[in-house]
């Protein structure tokens, strides 16, 4: 019951996370002027996989760095966060279904946003950023396959330690018991012994009277 509700929280938090990511990112590339999404956007594209990677690396001495960043760093980054959320939303004991969905939500949103930047004439549509935007996503949801990885070690870790406090408090407890048990059967023992001595003592003081009168 607990576990369950702990995956339930989990869900609740992941989907929190994930409407706030949406609505940031949405804002980021739809509206932020601080990156460059207004209105004077002359109609480009490019369809060609890999040609705008290329002409980055190629250029690379007449690209500024945060040209560089914005739109190479900047599109792995961004859909980073989609590939941890995703897993933790859609939980699924199957590995490889975490990845398809994963794989398939960023490309779908990453579409959806190359489309929208062209129709609202804030950016360009460039078959790389989709291909960058699906990386950050895979980076993100092998960032958490390890951490889910390192949180099942550490479950699984503070588990054996709880089981070996429960045994020894157990054992503690039984010794305890025992010692309890010794010591009550020592007394009883010990009394027996002195009602023993004395009914004897009082058997000999009778023996001895009767036989002072005979």
């Amino acid at each position: 019951m607990k576990h369950n509700n702990i995956r339930i929280s989990a869900k609740v938090i992941g989907f929190i996370l994930l409407v706030a990511y949406f609505l940031i990112l949405s804002y980021v590339v739809f509206f932020a002027t601080e990156f460059g999404r207004d209105d004077n956007h002359v109609f480009q594209y490019n369809l060609v996989p890999l040609k705008t990677i290329y002409n980055f690396i190629r250029y690379h001495q007449s690209v500024t760095v945060n040209a560089l960043m914005a739109n190479i760093l900047g599109n792995v980054v961004a859909f980073m966060p989609l590939g941890f959320i995703v897993p933790i939303v859609f939980k699924r004991k199957e590995t490889y279904y975490y990845f398809h969905i994963v794989v398939l939500w960023a490309f779908i949103v990453s579409l959806f946003i190359e489309v929208g930047q062209i129709v609202m004439s804030v950016g360009s549509f460039d078959v790389d950023d989709l291909i960058l935007n699906t990386l950050g996503a895979m980076i993100g949801y092998w960032l958490y396959l390890y951490i889910r990885k390192l949180y099942r070690q550490l479950h699984i870790r503070r588990s054996r330690i709880d089981k070996i406090k429960a045994d020894i408090a157990k054992a503690n407890k039984m010794q305890a018991t025992k010692k309890k048990a010794d010591i009550t059967k020592a007394n009883k023992m010990q009394a027996t012994k002195k009602k023993a001595a004395k009914t004897k003592a009082t058997n000999a003081k009778a023996n001895k009277k009767q036989t002072t009168k005979k």
